[in-house]
């Protein structure tokens, strides 16, 4: 993870609350990442995450404020975003493929 980071961010300088802004949203997309079908219903699939262990239920995303903002902090905000899809795009893309190498390791030696 850390070196995924490392690509994502690079040479951007970020100010100490844009980075926890980061970190705090790239923590809320692995926990949110599914594990396994819990169970399915009407409604469709329902998928046991991280967070379920966590904190017994899904979170919640927090309501978006209706306030006007400055250009800068809007500039901010997309920084900060476009950083954490980077990343998810990133580390998706890896761990999916370390997790097909590991099973191939693990099938041969059995």
């Amino acid at each position: 993870m850390k070196r995924i980071l490392k690509k994502v961010i690079g040479n951007v300088i970020l100010t100490f609350e844009e980075f926890c802004t980061v970190l705090a949203e790239i923590e809320a997309c692995l926990n949110s990442r599914p594990l396994t079908p819990l169970m399915s219903n009407d409604d469709g699939i329902e998928v046991l995450t991280p967070e379920q262990f966590l904190i017994g239920r899904p979170l919640m995303t927090l309501p978006q404020q209706t306030q006007t903002k400055k250009l800068s902090l809007l500039k901010h905000c997309e920084l900060c975003q476009t950083l954490v899809v980077q990343f998810w795009t990133k580390w998706s893309a890896e761990y999916f493929i370390s997790l097909n190498r590991f099973h191939k390791q693990e099938y041969k030696c059995q």
